[in-house]
């Protein structure tokens, strides 16, 4: 669902189609905002004259948004006429926080799901190795994370893009047949989808246009509500299915999308952290999606003119360069990653660091240890992925909710 901030600009965007699905020009067309409870917002209906038009059925309109305008989820409504007949499209839009919608420069994303600099603050009661060590700990317990939660490969709950994924694809046996529609991306979940076609046969494929696709994103699958095909190799035709002789008993499905989630966070407390400077302050996450935190003072958004800082993104900290301002303060940013996620990689990443050290001190394979009447046992030396619950309990009890289940 698209955002905008108060006082940023709403970028509003449509394709229009005629009745086989293929893009068409508007004779005539409208676009109407809707604010939370059903009124039209001031400034609309914009007319045709008054929207770009970047393309064959592609129409665009950039809004300034009036920065005391209400929070909350308005509806962009788009009518008007092709030759064919009407066309109509909806699409809501969030209004946030200025602060909330992130125009910042991205961060990197990061190799680990908890940054070395956080599980440092974590004090977990034991020795830390050096930085490099630490890092690749955390790489190691990001990976048995991953494993726990049973993920396709290559996946990443950072987010990110899949080219031409393939998938089966069935072709219609009657005329009463649809044939296959619905396709289940394999990471999850999706975001949008950037291409959809259909191969064949050798060099054959059919493209199916992005608008005329639906995507479920509760259910993670994406379905095509059009039969009319379009093809650079001619051996479709625009009204129907052709199976071209000597073409593939079961075509492929190649999809390309992109995937993952972001989360928003809005009056967040900044924590001093044991900077001797004392002007290191760290976010309640990590893993920014880009540098455009907006700090708060009392609520107010402070001068960076005046008071300066700069973003740690990927360990979550602003480091203020000159004065702290005074005053409570707090943070609006978005992040990557769920808290429970970050919290269980810190403690798989303590579980290893302890085996680290019991193999350290030549006590690796010793499972008991007695003195007179006192006994001392230690589970396996070395946490399974797939045995979070005996080794790790803490950390399966909060990755328990993201395990994965691929349909396809």
């Amino acid at each position: 669902m698209p955002r905008a901030g108060q006082g940023g600009t709403a970028n509003f965007q449509s394709s229009v189609t005629n009745v086989g699905g293929f893009p068409a020009d508007a004779i005539d067309y409208t676009l109407t905002l809707l604010d939370p409870l059903e009124a039209i917002v001031p400034g609309f209906p914009i007319d045709l004259a008054d929207m770009t038009h970047a393309g064959l059925g592609a129409y665009a309109y950039s809004w300034p948004v009036p920065g005391n305008l209400p929070l909350g989820t308005y509806k962009a409504v788009w009518s008007g006429d092709t030759v064919d007949g009407p066309n109509y499209g909806e699409e809501d839009w969030i209004v946030t926080l200025p602060g909330l919608v992130s125009f910042g420069t991205p961060g990197p994303i990061p190799d680990a799901y908890l940054a070395s600099g956080r599980y440092k603050l974590l004090r977990q009661g034991m020795a830390l190795p050096s930085d490099i060590e630490l890092a690749n700990i955390a790489m190691e317990a990001s990976a048995m994370a991953d494993a726990f939660c049973n993920v396709p490969r290559g996946f990443s709950f950072f987010g990110g893009t899949v080219t031409d994924e393939e998938h089966r694809w069935r072709y219609p046996q009657t005329n009463m047949d649809l044939g296959e529609r619905r396709i289940y991306p394999l990471r999850k979940p999706i975001r949008s989808v950037a291409r959809l076609s259909i191969e064949v046969s050798a060099g054959a494929f059919a493209a199916l246009e992005p608008s005329s696709l639906v995507i479920n994103v509760l259910e993670n699958w994406v379905e095509v509500t059009s039969l009319s095909l379009a093809s650079s190799s001619g051996l479709f035709g625009v009204t129907g299915w052709v199976v071209p002789i000597g073409g593939l008993a079961n075509p492929v499905a190649l999809l390309s999308y992109a995937y993952g989630i972001t989360f928003e966070e809005g009056g967040r407390n900044l924590l001093l952290t044991n900077d001797p400077s004392n002007k290191v302050f760290q976010l309640p996450h990590g893993s920014l999606t880009s540098d455009l935190v907006v700090v708060r003072s009392d609520g107010s958004p402070i001068d960076t003119t005046t008071d300066p800082f700069t973003v740690d993104t990927e360990n979550g900290w602003i480091t203020f360069t000159g004065s702290v301002p005074s005053g409570k303060l707090t943070a609006d940013y978005v992040h990557l990653l769920d808290r429970d996620l970050e919290l269980a990689t810190g403690m798989i990443m303590s579980k290893l660091l302890g085996d680290a050290n019991l193999r350290a001190k030549g006590m690796e394979g010793l499972a008991t240890i007695r003195a007179n009447e006192v006994e001392i046992s230690k589970g396996r030396s070395l946490p399974a992925a797939l045995d979070l619950w005996s080794t790790a309990p803490n950390a399966a009890l909060l990755l328990s909710g993201m395990r994965y289940v691929t349909i396809r």
